[in-house]
């Protein structure tokens, strides 16, 4: 079983509020609106932070902090009342630097597990949906193929 950190008990919502604002103003946005963490990443590639428990604000030295998951930190700036520390904070856009909070959602861990391998939504470069996801909330991930480029015109061949 994972080390499951109350993070509201231990850093707190206004805590939580500082750190993703200070950290947005230094991320990038990409074309999915991912907010992409840039600094330190746990060994399952997560966005982490060092920061010091509310318990021990006061106290001096690196050794006083402890590593908290970027992402959740996000989550619980913006959804205090519904985090829940033994579920899983899902990345919709499966992008593991992500800490925009619209890009997450709390589940079961079976659920943020079913999310794994899913397209999200393919579009062909027409705009026909070819697949879309079925998980609620929907993944954010869009997929442009290019399905209509091998059918039949009616275009007449062109004479020389």
């Amino acid at each position: 079983m994972r080390n499951q950190i109350n993070y509201l008990d231990s850093i707190g919502q206004e805590r939580a509020i500082a750190i993703v604002d200070s950290k947005q103003q230094s991320s990038r946005t990409n074309l999915t609106g991912c907010w992409l963490f840039h600094g330190s990443l746990n060994s399952d590639g997560y966005g982490q932070v060092w920061v010091k428990p509310n318990h021990l604000v006061t106290a001096t030295g690196r050794s006083v902090q402890k590593a908290y998951l970027i992402h959740i930190i996000a989550y619980i700036s913006k959804y205090p009342e519904e985090y829940d520390r033994a579920s899983h904070i899902s990345h919709l856009c499966a992008n593991r630097q992500c800490f925009n909070p619209r890009h997450l959602c709390q589940e079961s861990p079976q659920l943020n597990n079913q999310r794994k391998g899913c397209n999200g939504t393919i579009l062909c470069i027409n705009k026909h949906i070819l697949s879309h996801c079925n998980h609620s909330p929907q993944c954010i991930k869009l997929k442009i193929e290019d399905c209509c480029r091998g059918r039949l015109t009616t275009k007449r061949p062109r004479t020389y």
